[in-house]
């Protein structure tokens, strides 16, 4: 999209069910950050996020945080970006 903003996708779940339960998780840990779960028809799959930066660097440095302080749920989470 035109000015991006940037996020940390932390999982793609074909169930909405599974996206809900990583959301309401996130929600809980990371109450100061947004955390969106959006669903992609295109490609059948409901996305979630936290955070929403203005600049990469800010979202890299989240996605660092939370894989240094929760290893083992998020090693897989990578950097995308959002409509503002």
């Amino acid at each position: 999209p035109d000015n991006p903003a940037y996020t940390v996708q932390i999982g793609a779940f074909g169930r909405a069910q599974n996206a809900l339960r990583l959301q309401k998780t996130a929600r809980e840990r990371f109450a100061n950050q947004l955390v969106v779960n959006n669903y992609q028809p295109a490609d059948k799959l409901y996305r979630v996020s936290v955070g929403k930066f203005d600049t990469r660097k800010e979202a890299s440095r989240l996605r660092r945080e939370l894989m240094e302080k929760y290893p083992k749920d998020y090693d897989q989470c990578w950097l995308t970006y959002i409509a503002k």
